[in-house]
């Protein structure tokens, strides 16, 4: 199902549970109603389907192998070292537009440097070390 001409929603976890992304890079993302908590996305080029593509929200990351779990369940495996991807950052603009959210900040270096951050019971970081705990103020119109 096509979301926009040249964005179409992803398979379910059931037919794609693991995506190798390439020319990575983190996010974090505001949204509208400010008692949600920022979230964080990747952002690159999924190697298999060749298409830009946003994560779900992170909830655990192994800086040690590179692998990312999602609220969705889905396991992303970061190929290379970060890099910036025409295809998905396009997909990303699109991603920001329709969740009505915005992309706070770059994280890929705070991700990539806590390797020996707090944990879950599964070994993987807590993702909610990396984002920002103060209040965001929106600039004056």
């Amino acid at each position: 199902m096509s979301l926009f001409p040249d964005v179409w929603v992803v398979e379910p976890i059931a037919t794609e549970p693991f995506v190798q992304l390439s020319n990575w890079r983190a996010y974090e993302c505001a949204f509208p109603n400010e008692e949600d908590a920022p979230t964080l996305h990747l952002v690159g080029f999924n190697l298999v389907l060749k298409e830009g593509r946003v994560s779900s929200a992170l909830t655990g990351f192994d800086a040690k192998k590179r692998l990312a779990v999602t609220a969705s369940g889905r396991s992303y495996q970061l190929v290379g070292e970060p890099g910036w991807c025409l295809h998905g950052q396009h997909t990303f603009a699109h991603w920001l537009s329709m969740n009505q959210a915005r992309a706070i900040r770059d994280v890929t270096d705070d991700l990539l440097s806590t390797g020996n951050g707090p944990t879950r019971a599964d070994g993987l970081l807590r993702i909610e070390t990396i984002i920002r705990t103060e209040k965001r103020n929106e600039p004056d119109a």
